[in-house]
Order: structure tokens, then C-alpha cells, then sequence
């Protein structure tokens, strides 16, 4: 799952942005997408507004559009840590469920290089 870590950042936003990161820690995934829209319209050059969105999205499975908006944060402030280290763990599991159906085929060197890109994309693994 996606760090909530730090999504709760008070203060750097708009109150919008505040209410979506309040609704993912709580873990309304579903509210906080909603809200984080609304602040990405609201406040479209707040890495936060982006990065709360992204949480949202991945914690809903839509791994494609979460990892657009951690990119996006990631345009804003290229040295956000929280953003590229989930956009990682997203990166991460990809390779490795890729991985895993190439094992499944018997495609084993390629299953391997797979697996050893998750790895360094995501060393918790």
C-alpha cells in the first residue's frame, strides 16, 4: 500500500487541500479523490492538491492515473520525496506482478530482470 506518510500536511494548501489529505489518513479514498479534484482545479500549481489526489487513486487500484499524478507532483517539486518514493512502490509492484507472469510462462530470465527491477525500485520488497 501507499505511504500515507506526511499526507497530512496543514497549512501548505488551500483548505481544500487540507480536507483531502484529512480524508486519506482517515481512509476515505472515495471522499478524498473527490475533494482532491476539486483542489487540483482549485489550486492547479499545489504539489499537495496533486499528491493527495495520487494517494487517493492508488489506494483505489487505479494505479495508471496515480502514478500521472505523483509525475505531476513530481513537475511541480522535483524533490519530493514522499511523491517518488510512492510512484516507486507503484513502479515496484507493476515490475513485479509483470515478473511473475513471465515466471508463470517460463520466461525465467526475463521473469528475473523483472524481478530485479522491482527490486531496485522498491528495496522493501
Amino acid at each position: 500500500m501507499v505511504t500515507l506518510a506526511l499526507a497530512l500536511v496543514m497549512g501548505l494548501g488551500s483548505a481544500t487541500v487540507d480536507r483531502a489529505a484529512e480524508q486519506n489518513v482517515r481512509g476515505d479514498f472515495r471522499g478524498a479523490e473527490a475533494v482532491s479534484r476539486h483542489a487540483v482545479a482549485e489550486t492547479p500549481n499545489d504539489p499537495w492538491a496533486y499528491y493527495n489526489l495520487a494517494i487517493a487513486l492508488a489506494a483505489a487500484g487505479r494505479e495508471e492515473e496515480a502514478m500521472n499524478r505523483y509525475e505531476q507532483t513530481l513537475r511541480l517539486v522535483p524533490d519530493h520525496d514522499l511523491a517518488r518514493q510512492n510512484l516507486a512502490i507503484i513502479q515496484a509492484a507493476r515490475a513485479e506482478r509483470d515478473a511473475d507472469r513471465l515466471a508463470a510462462a517460463n520466461q525465467l530470465d526475463e521473469a528475473g530482470e523483472r524481478y530485479t527491477s522491482a527490486l531496485t525500485l522498491d528495496p522493501n520488497r
